[in-house]
């Protein structure tokens, strides 16, 4: 899984790590439980999503959050990772890198 950010200045902890969802939904100050409610999915499902822990997570669930994150395309929260498992997976975050990130 991809991980961003780096650890504090003389921190010996790593940072937790980041995924595009969980960088949106932090830049758009928006609570994980508040997401969840909004894109029909569990607490819990945000937080394994957040945290990189589906290998492949289900289209539907991107397209939620997306939706609720009120993102021009879903492609933005796809990881490296999970884009080898869907064929025809595109990059559109050069494109869309109104945030920043």
């Amino acid at each position: 899984m991809a991980k961003r950010g780096s650890a504090k200045q003389g921190s010996d902890l790593a940072p937790p790590p980041e995924t595009w969802l969980n960088r949106y939904r932090r830049e758009a100050d928006v609570r994980q439980g508040k997401l969840a409610e909004c894109a029909g999915i569990s607490e819990r499902t945000l937080q394994r999503l957040e945290s990189g822990q589906y290998a492949n997570p289900p289209v539907r669930y991107l397209i939620s959050c997306a939706l609720a994150l009120d993102l021009d395309d879903w492609h933005l929260l796809l990881e490296d990772d999970w884009k080898e498992a869907l064929p025809g997976a595109r990059s559109v975050r050069a494109k869309h890198n109104y945030l920043g990130l």
